[in-house]
């Protein structure tokens, strides 16, 4: 524990990485930010007596994103489970009882990922939701160009 103390962290950050300040500023808004942060340093192997410390220019580049921040609807496993957005259990496996099952006809593992992500976590700029729905009229409307993608090249395309 003594490895991963608050009051570390500001030295380690400053020491390894470009943007620190940037860094330091949203980790203190995290409740658990900067024990996080140290963790991370140890987990990676990163150590301050390495060359960061003496060279500069090998300093590393770390974003820290809020996963709910201002830029998405926060939605608690309640409110996904009022709303039926996804399947409550075993007899709820199909395409039947839930919105994800309704809307799941993904080809791809990654396209069912992005789009439980996308029901977990729907964004709150109306921008953001316009561009998403031009694209998908922009698809609806080429049915040929949708089902070559669909068939030529989704099928193809690796779990990753």
């Amino acid at each position: 524990k003594a490895r991963f103390a608050a009051d570390s962290v500001t030295n380690v950050v400053k020491t390894l990485c470009k943007n620190s300040d940037a860094i330091l500023n949203q980790v203190a808004l995290m409740d658990v930010g900067k024990s996080s942060v140290a963790a991370l340093v140890d987990f990676l192997g990163l150590d301050l007596e390495s060359s960061a410390q003496t060279n500069p220019k090998s300093r590393i580049s770390i974003q820290i994103v809020a996963p709910h921040s201002q830029q998405y609807v926060a939605l608690d496993k309640s409110a996904l489970r009022a709303l039926h957005v996804f399947p409550t259990g075993i007899s709820d496996t199909g395409r039947t009882g839930s919105l994800y099952g309704f809307l799941n006809h993904c080809m791809t593992q990654m396209g069912s990922r992005a789009l439980r992500k996308t029901l977990s976590q729907p964004p709150r700029d109306l921008g953001v939701i316009k561009k998403r729905l031009d694209r998908v009229e922009a698809l609806l409307g080429e049915s040929t160009l949708r089902t070559s993608i669909r068939n030529d090249y989704l099928k193809k395309i690796p779990d990753l």
